[in-house]
């Protein structure tokens, strides 16, 4: 009787884990992690004097406080992105294993989670400032009712996409400024832009997943790769002009300057290959290239400053 019921908790325990697992990959901890970071380097970039500004325990509360809300919420989207596509999610490889196709959450229990991660998130932002709660509730709003359904209908969903994903550094300025600056908005568009070739790349890697799921992707319509390209290289380069931008409006060193340069000139040349030879090994280059440029830019940006 004793090793039964050593067995029995021994499971019990284990299931709780599994479930406690797959809680944890409903908010899509990868996306989740990136805004909160891109949501923290807006904060800081907010900020006129760091030590100066964190020696009041106050801001340190602020921007911690500031941090879990935006992961709340951001963990909510996730979460209800889940919930939206889970039927979607069944017939994709790349997607059938998650919590709610393999059964390991219920959708009732999601939703639910969802709710409460959105209303968690969305209180404590509010005690930051009412400009914030408005970006957050914004970005949710739009990321689940505007771009998750958009993703059937145009090739366009891409773009609208990168309007929620663009909006928490955004909201980082505005916790500290309080107010819609022209530096605020401009890392809300290198954020816009960044995601771009991010997504592209990433869509052409799994064209066929999306093609199954009845997306409309352009690396879906687009088979050549070669529209898909274009659209790369256009908004790489596009990225560079935006980086410039700030270096003006901010007033950052030249350690920026340079930096954003480089940073830029290795992402179009990334771009311009994907676009001379569509092919999954050239998607592949980018999307890393993508994924070193942001957490790089990010912080020259704070360097910037200095």
């Amino acid at each position: 009787m004793p090793e039964l019921r050593s067995q029995q908790e021994e499971v019990a325990v284990v299931s709780s884990a599994e479930k406690m697992r797959a809680y944890y990959e409903l908010t899509k901890p990868g996306i989740a992690q990136m805004v909160v970071l891109s949501a923290a380097a807006g904060y800081l970039f907010a900020v006129d004097h760091f030590l100066v500004y964190f020696a009041d325990w106050r801001h340190v509360l602020h921007f911690l406080g500031f941090l879990v809300g935006v992961a709340l919420v951001a963990s909510a989207s996730g979460t209800l992105n889940h919930y939206v596509e889970r039927d979607v999610d069944a017939v994709m490889r790349r997607t059938a294993n998650r919590p709610l196709p393999s059964g390991r959450v219920t959708p009732a229990k999601s939703l639910r989670f969802a709710i409460a991660l959105a209303l968690a998130g969305f209180f404590i932002l509010a005690l930051i400032n009412f400009f914030v709660l408005i970006l957050a509730v914004l970005t949710l709003v739009s990321y689940i009712a505007v771009y998750t359904p958009l993703k059937k209908r145009t090739v366009w969903n891409t773009y609208v996409g990168a309007i929620p994903g663009a909006l928490p550094p955004l909201g980082g300025w505005v916790a500290v400024q309080n107010s819609f600056d022209l530096s605020g908005w401009l890392l809300f568009g290198l954020l816009f832009l960044w995601q771009i070739p991010h997504f592209f790349s990433l869509a052409w890697l799994y064209r066929e997943d999306f093609k199954a799921g009845n997306f409309r992707m352009l690396s879906v319509v687009d088979p050549s790769g070669r529209v898909v390209g274009v659209h790369t290289v256009l908004t790489t380069i596009a990225l560079i002009a935006v980086s410039l931008w700030l270096y003006f409006a901010a007033d950052l060193n030249l350690l920026y300057v340079v930096g954003s340069i480089l940073l830029g000139i290795y992402l179009v040349w990334h771009a311009l290959r994907f676009w001379r030879q569509p092919s999954d090994q050239q998607a592949r280059k980018l999307l890393i290239a993508c994924y070193l440029y942001l957490p790089a830019i990010l912080l020259i940006l704070l360097l910037g400053k200095w």
